[in-house]
């Protein structure tokens, strides 16, 4: 696991953060639940575990976004981490809630691999690793780990929502302690 703050200049920070969070024509597509397949949506216990995803890349690009990925985030996460290829590439929005909620644990990828979460915004939310470690949403830091291993995600209490943008890279280089 590395993090590593203020990840990217503030300009490009910014061209980032302003085509997607302060963007009104980026869309957001809803999941009805955090961890696929649990279906534990129910409007009275659960009106929180549902969050927005605008998927980027998918071993190829499928989003007119993704070029801005490719060009501003792309070649840093290069220069940072040893990696064969791109597997995954996605924005997910989580609503705020009045309290924090912890989503389901869930692992990305059956198989060792790399993960990075960029954070677009600084909230109280967080994503908590398999060992308990609580990484804080940070605009501009990003956290670098193993997905193969079980972690979640949570809620926000701070800010209107909680914005990252979610990478998942193929890795024979993966020297990730476990």
């Amino acid at each position: 696991m590395e993090v590593i703050d203020n990840f990217l200049s503030q300009d490009e920070f910014d061209i980032i953060k302003n085509q997607i969070v302060f963007n009104r024509k980026f869309p957001f597509y809803l999941c009805s639940d955090v961890v696929s397949g649990t279906k534990q949506y129910n409007l009275t216990d659960n009106y929180w575990n549902w969050y927005g995803i605008h998927l980027l890349y998918n071993k190829k690009p499928v989003s007119e976004y993704y070029k801005m990925i490719d060009e501003i985030l792309i070649p840093k996460v290069q220069k940072t981490i040893q990696y064969d290829r791109l597997m995954r590439v996605k924005v997910n929005f989580y609503g705020a809630t009045s309290e924090v909620k912890e989503h389901l644990t869930h692992i990305d990828c059956p198989f060792p691999h790399i993960g990075a979460i960029f954070s677009l915004n600084t909230c109280d939310g967080f994503t908590k690793l398999h060992d308990g470690t609580k990484i804080d949403s940070v605009a501009n830091r990003i956290l670098f780990f193993d997905p193969s291993l079980i972690h979640n995600s949570s809620t926000t209490t701070t800010d209107k929502g909680r914005f990252n943008i979610n990478f998942n890279f193929y890795s024979n280089y993966a020297n990730i302690p476990r």
